[in-house]
């Protein structure tokens, strides 16, 4: 699935680098822009603001989201310290890998993370898929906790120079019983980006009162918030054209030339990290977590496939 794009030199190049340096510069830039602002679509939060400008809640989501990433990227990276177990299914192998036991403030444990991944080709524009993914309103067809829900886009940090790179806050709304009344039942954190490689869709669940707190005045609360980072990773599939000739692995003679262009589909990898409360060791993963596992991914799979292919 990767061969063409790692036998040519697309992936490694110092314009990522660029990307990276580009983009933190863009969300200094948008706070800038904010500001104090502090009304967020119907949510009404007291953000003082602070002497350079900056408002203190968006500093806050800020640095949450660098944590989120820096969470979601030592997660899918491959440690042979901490083997992953390999679960076979129709649309390629699901990876699983057990994490840490999570405990609460007390020392309890809460259950051990699991981290879950798997790449899939899908016959889509690349750009057209993160599109889909990044939207709030398209979550509720793809997202399983999310079906039949209202989703709504909240404290929105836009790059100055690509609108598509933002980082929201995504307030998931059910019908209470009371059927005039609409409750928040979740929030995610949510980043999304590109760079000269990739496309990503990065985000986590986060609690009301932590994310109350960090708009509205928490200074200090940022790492204690608990973070458990979720995403999507989109890849353009490429062909690699050696002298207007298709090709996949090669070596490139003295008087060739190379040349990348995209195939018209994308690889998208999934990546979930979940609490499993059933799990008391990092060392057994019991037949029900597999099932669960393995439910959880083909069935978001085919969310997302019955939303852009039918």
């Amino acid at each position: 699935m990767f061969g063409s794009l790692l036998t040519s030199n697309f992936p490694f190049s110092a314009n990522r680098w660029i990307s990276a340096l580009e983009r933190y510069y863009d969300k200094i830039v948008a706070l800038e822009g904010q500001g104090d602002n502090n009304n967020y679509n119907g949510y009404h939060f007291q953000q003082p603001p602070a002497p350079n400008g900056l408002g203190i809640g968006n500093k806050n989501m800020l640095k949450l989201a660098q944590r989120m990433m820096k969470h979601y990227a030592r997660n899918v990276m491959n440690n042979k310290d901490d083997p992953r177990m390999v679960l076979p299914a129709t649309s390629g192998d699901i990876y699983v890998r057990r994490g840490n036991n999570i405990l609460d403030a007390t020392g309890l444990s809460l259950g051990v993370a699991l981290t879950i991944s798997t790449s899939l080709y899908l016959p889509v524009p690349h750009d057209r898929l993160f599109n889909f993914l990044r939207s709030g309103s398209n979550r509720n067809l793809w997202d399983i906790l999310s079906i039949d829900s209202n989703i709504r886009d909240d404290v929105n940090i836009y790059s100055s120079r690509d609108p598509a790179n933002s980082i929201s806050l995504l307030i998931v709304e059910s019908p209470a019983r009371d059927k005039n009344v609409v409750e928040a039942t979740k929030i995610y954190l949510q980043e999304s980006y590109t760079d000269s490689v990739a496309m990503y869709v990065v985000y986590a669940p986060v609690d009301m009162d932590s994310v109350c707190y960090l708009l509205d005045n928490g200074k200090d609360g940022v790492d204690h918030v608990k973070i458990m980072p979720s995403g999507f990773a989109i890849l353009p599939d490429v062909a690699v054209v050696i002298d207007g000739t298709s090709s996949g692995s090669h070596y490139l003679q003295p008087t060739q030339q190379e040349n990348v262009v995209p195939s018209g589909g994308s690889i998208l990898t999934i990546s979930f990290q979940i609490l499993d409360e059933k799990i008391s060791s990092v060392d057994y993963l019991p037949p029900e977590s597999v099932l669960i596992v393995r439910g959880l991914v083909c069935k978001t799979i085919s969310l997302i496939k019955d939303a852009l292919l039918k």
